[in-house]
């Protein structure tokens, strides 16, 4: 069969590996960059911007977060005031406030 011991050459090069689904643009290595930094990009749906998957995850924790604590807020009942009258509110006065 086949030798092991038989070396091709160098199996290292500064080549990028081409993948089928990839186009590659071998004229302009900068567009080609840019290109695969597109790619790597995802749709915030909320914001319609483009943004790292490791964004995308605060992003979507952070709403997540504010729903509960909105949903929190709502089911929580309402706190009434107090209705105090007038009356009520000149005898609570302190004493030692002076009209200067």
């Amino acid at each position: 069969m086949y030798s092991h011991s038989c070396k091709m050459g160098s199996t290292r090069s500064s080549a990028r590996i081409l993948h089928p689904n990839k186009p590659v643009n071998m004229a302009n290595p900068v567009a080609n960059e840019v290109t695969e930094n597109i790619a790597n990009l995802h749709l915030d749906e909320a914001t319609g911007e483009r943004i790292s998957k490791s964004e995308l995850k605060r992003r979507q924790k952070l709403r997540a977060q504010e729903e509960k604590k909105q949903q929190r807020a709502a089911a929580a009942p309402a706190k009434t005031e107090k209705k105090t009258s007038a009356e009520d509110d000149e005898s609570n006065l302190s004493p030692n406030v002076s009209d200067h």
